[in-house]
């Protein structure tokens, strides 16, 4: 959340997809594994990341297999990867 909050402002960033050279994509990952760890309901449980996957599908991904995408992820993430 703080590296968003950064790149919110940043001088550099655009609004405009053909002119950025990078995308950030937010996906909360510790967050949203801590609020859906003991979710007996596997839809729910897996809603947000079936909004991650598809960002996979936007245009701005496709150009280059997302290879100028990133995201930022915390070490709490690891702690609940499903297995």
């Amino acid at each position: 959340m703080i590296f968003h909050a950064r790149v919110e402002n940043h001088p550099c960033r655009t609004y405009d997809p053909s002119r950025a050279t990078l995308f950030y994509v937010p996906f909360y990952g510790g967050l949203y594994a801590s609020s859906k760890f003991r979710e007996a309901n596997l839809t729910a449980r897996d809603e947000l990341a079936l909004g991650l996957v598809s960002t996979f599908s936007q245009p701005t991904w496709q150009n280059r297999n997302g290879k100028d995408h990133f995201i930022a992820l915390g070490r709490t993430a690891w702690d609940f990867m499903r297995t």
